[in-house]
């Protein structure tokens, strides 16, 4: 037979094979069959079929004819459509690779067991996923973790017994249904079963590869779930799993998803305010420890949420660092307080930068832009960092401090002594100023070590050239320990909270500076140390003050 009818006859079955060109074969001989019909009306058109020894009429043999290949066509049709209507069916309900029924035959099952059940029982919902599957596809390929999830599939097989049901999901990972669960025993007997049999070691390319699985569960109702809502549950739980390191067992816990649920609102409304500008600065002053005046001040930030109230720093701040917005916000802090301060002569301004947007290679610019813009005198702006700057990179710590120092831009490094690098560190980082952390300050009136801690660095800032600021002074007595140093520089409570623009500007400390800015008619020249009323209690220098946390408006991580 020439190789050209092999070809056609071959071509003619592939087309055969789709149930759409079969559809179209069989409305292609209906057609003819109805052309054909049409045409006896108007005479018989195949006289020529007497010679061949028909008997019958031409147009009633045709009709036969016609009518025994239509019905054969549609016979296998329909059959060929049931089988590949049952396979696609099942293709639809089961994992390709593995052949375990998947995520939409699980809906299916919890959907029917939601319709059908007729007396409450507790069930559970367990799922199972590799830790380090994303680093396993990275390093010995996409190929071989498929075969590591098929490796899995077939250990979780091997395990499942009674009445529980195994699903295979996206990814890596599996479902684990019990359908009746008598006491969490049951759960943890199989949970135990999965981490001793299941996590194993895998062999890819004569490599082993180890590696853990974690599991999260959900336990239930048989009435009144929404299954969804299951499976969104165990999933919490398995991740819940991971964040905790990964190989373990956790239960769900809905006071958890709620604070989950509750920060990821907060993020994206934080996210909002930070598009929006709408960052609010409070002010908090330093004071200098022998004329009592204001030598500075620091800018903090709060943020104002329209449910909420104010919202700690320290927990908006963290969250705009896991988001990346952390130097966004650096910067709209700098700009506004710029601008609002830019009038009050000779005033020293702090403001806070984290470490990362520190060290990032456009800081210099983006300090030298807002400066430009605001007009603001580049030696009436400090910035205060942390040691995590000196820990995370020495080398370019130095480099961007010698910078920003050459440009006339004050460095303070704040939270001294908390870190590992303060005291080694001071010789090789050449900041002008160092802030003693708070928490040496507190206990200076009862703890020794703490007056010799505080002492000792005090005395190492100052032969290094430092000035030196104490933070978070609250008492009396801490004032009357300090005393006994020269030219400090005070900050904390005691003298004045972080307050608001306009009761900055009405603030004695600010009366009371030497260069006072165009919005005050008067200057006091009395020391506002804080010193003991008649009654025994303190007076503050400021009124109408922010009574909220102090916390750096950039805090480092």
């Amino acid at each position: 037979m020439p190789l050209w009818v092999v070809g056609a006859i071959e071509n003619m079955f592939e087309l055969y094979n789709s149930q759409q060109n079969r559809i179209v074969a069989l409305a292609c001989a209906t057609i003819v069959f109805l052309c054909m019909f049409l045409y006896q009306l108007f005479g018989s058109l195949f006289i020529g079929w007497q010679f061949l020894g028909f008997a019958a009429k031409p147009d009633v043999t045709f009709q036969i004819i016609c009518c025994i290949l239509i019905a054969a066509g549609v016979v296998q049709l329909a059959a060929k459509s049931f089988f590949d209507h049952r396979e696609l069916k099942y293709r639809s309900y089961h994992d390709e690779r593995t052949g375990i029924p998947n995520e939409r035959k699980l809906l299916e099952v919890l959907t029917k067991y939601t319709q059908s059940s007729d007396r409450e029982t507790t069930m559970a919902l367990l799922m199972i996923d590799i830790d380090e599957l994303k680093e396993i596809n990275v390093s010995i390929g996409y190929a071989s973790g498929d075969e590591l999830i098929a490796q899995l599939a077939s250990n979780m097989r091997d395990i499942v017994y009674g009445n529980l049901q195994l699903f295979k999901l996206s990814g890596g990972q599996f479902g684990l249904l019990f359908p009746s669960v008598e006491n969490t025993e049951h759960v943890n007997r199989v949970t135990d079963d999965i981490f001793k049999n299941v996590s194993s070691v895998f062999y890819a390319d004569d490599r082993e590869v180890y590696f853990n699985v974690s599991i999260g569960a959900d336990y239930f109702d048989n009435i009144l779930f929404k299954p969804q809502t299951v499976i969104r549950n165990a999933d919490f739980a398995l991740q819940q799993a991971k964040k905790n390191g990964g190989n373990r067992f956790v239960s769900y816990d809905a006071g958890a998803a709620k604070n989950l649920r509750d920060q990821s609102t907060l993020d994206s409304d934080l996210r909002k305010m930070i598009d929006n500008q709408e960052v609010e600065l409070v002010y908090q002053p330093l004071i200098n420890s022998k004329t009592g005046r204001m030598r500075g001040v620091e800018v903090l930030s709060r943020w104002n949420h329209p449910i909420h109230g104010y919202i700690s720093p320290s927990r908006f701040v963290e969250s705009a660092e896991q988001m990346g917005l952390l130097s966004k916000l650096g910067i709209q802090v700098m700009i506004e307080a710029c601008i609002e301060l830019k009038e009050f002569d000779d005033l020293m301004v702090a403001v806070n930068i984290s470490p990362t947007h520190f060290l990032e290679p456009n800081f210099v610019d983006d300090v030298l832009e807002v400066l430009r813009a605001t007009e603001f005198p580049e030696n009436r702006l400090e910035i205060e960092i942390t040691e995590a700057v000196l820990l995370e990179n020495s080398e370019l710590a130095v480099i961007r401090i010698r910078e920003m120092r050459s440009l006339g831009i004050s460095i303070a490094l704040d939270d001294f002594g908390v870190g590992y690098s303060g005291l080694s560190y001071l010789n090789k980082f050449k900041v002008n100023r160092i802030k003693i952390d708070a928490s040496f300050v507190r206990e200076l009136e009862t703890s020794a070590t703490s007056r010799s801690i505080v002492s000792t660095m005090i005395h190492l800032g100052r032969e290094q050239g430092f000035e030196v600021t104490i933070e978070g002074i609250e008492t009396q007595g801490q004032v009357e320990f300090l005393s006994r140093f020269e030219d400090l520089c005070y900050q904390g409570f005691l003298f004045a909270k972080p307050m608001g623009l306009e009761d900055f500007a009405r603030s004695e400390y600010l009366i009371s500076h030497q260069n006072r800015g165009p919005l005050l008619e008067s200057a006091s020249e009395v020391s506002l140390l804080p010193s003991p009323t008649r009654d025994g209690s303190i007076s503050y220098a400021a009124t109408n003050q922010v009574p909220i946390e102090e916390t750096p408006a950039i805090l480092a991580a």
